[in-house]
């Protein structure tokens, strides 16, 4: 639901989408799944490292 002056950006989707995957992450973490969380931790930092060179 929007309210009255305030509207999505063109990024809101991608800090959605980036959201849940470090919430995958500290998932991963707290389940000991080590192996998998560090996979997603790299996708997520080349992610990063593509949005901070804009």
């Amino acid at each position: 639901m929007q309210h009255e002056g305030q509207s999505m950006t063109n990024s809101t989707p991608n800090l959605i989408a980036w959201l849940a995957e470090y919430r995958k992450y500290l998932i991963l973490v707290a389940d000991g799944a080590n192996d998998e969380a560090a996979l997603l931790r790299q996708e997520i930092e080349e992610g990063l490292n593509w949005v901070e060179r804009g």
